[in-house]
């Protein structure tokens, strides 16, 4: 297998990554940041499919407005204080190339791509940083 996974060995973080709703709180995310490297969370719907994503940078924004008196505002409310409003998640397959993988990044400006299966349920992330520790 050429894929970016190369069934879950390769590229990427493909171990217990984790997903939250968007009714999880604020509290839920940053507690996960807290502990682990990964600098961003997927978001899935009620069918467990990607929709969105949470990013640690986000958090910085929230701070920046002066929101962080009330950890328990879900993920949907932090969301909305983005300044790009809805940020199309960027996926990818496990079976896709190095090079298709490194070309969607590049061309869409973004940090990181979610790794899914056929059904759009989240298998990983791949991000800027893991390519470039593995190039």
């Amino acid at each position: 297998s050429s894929g970016i996974n190369a069934e879950y060995g390769g590229i990427g973080t493909y171990e217990e990554v984790k997903q939250l709703k968007y009714d999880s709180t604020l509290m839920d995310a940053l507690n996960f940041f807290a502990s682990t490297r990964v600098s961003a969370i997927p978001i899935i719907d009620d069918e467990d499919k990607v929709v969105d994503i949470y990013a640690r940078f986000d958090v910085i924004t929230i701070a920046s407005k002066g929101k962080y008196n009330d950890l328990n505002m879900t993920i949907r409310e932090c969301l909305l204080l983005r300044s790009s409003s809805k940020v199309e998640v960027l996926t990818c397959q496990g079976k896709d190339s190095l090079i298709k993988v490194i070309r969607m990044i590049y061309r869409a400006q973004v940090h990181r791509l979610v790794v899914v299966d056929h059904n759009r349920k989240v298998v990983g992330l791949v991000s800027l940083s893991d390519l470039f520790r593995f190039l």
